[in-house]
């Protein structure tokens, strides 16, 4: 029987960069590995779950799919992360010059969302009430 999700696993083109977003989402580093091949695993824990970097040095940073077409699409969409005061993440992701592609608003679960990308290009919503 599964028990929990573990964590969710993100490529990566410049770690250091990507450590340093997580971090403003309240994630730090707690485990770290290097591979036979040059590929770095970076395990970050939060309070809500852990997310797991891998950068093999030669990732190419391909262009994320538009969001407003993201659902036509097949595949994982984003990663989402609950917030106790969703308006001061966005504030701070946004002041920090990452780019946001939408502000919060409501969602239809009772929620609202704000979207924003990582160094890398990949889709993370931030919920909250």
């Amino acid at each position: 029987m599964i028990t929990a999700t573990h964590h969710t696993a993100i490529s990566v083109v410049d770690l250091a960069a990507a450590k340093r977003f997580y971090a403003l989402l309240g994630l730090s580093e707690s485990a770290r590995a290097e591979l036979s091949d040059g590929t770095t695993l970076v395990l970050l824990h939060g309070s809500g779950g852990m997310v797991e970097l891998i950068w093999p040095q030669t990732t190419r940073k391909t262009a994320p799919v538009p969001l407003e077409r993201d659902l036509e699409t097949t595949g994982t969409k984003h990663i989402a992360f609950q917030s106790d005061d969703l308006d001061a993440e966005f504030a701070l992701l946004g002041a920090d010059g990452f780019p946001v592609a939408v502000g919060p608003s409501p969602s239809p679960y009772g929620l609202r969302f704000a979207f924003v990308t990582d160094p890398s290009g990949n889709w993370i919503e931030l919920l909250g009430y």
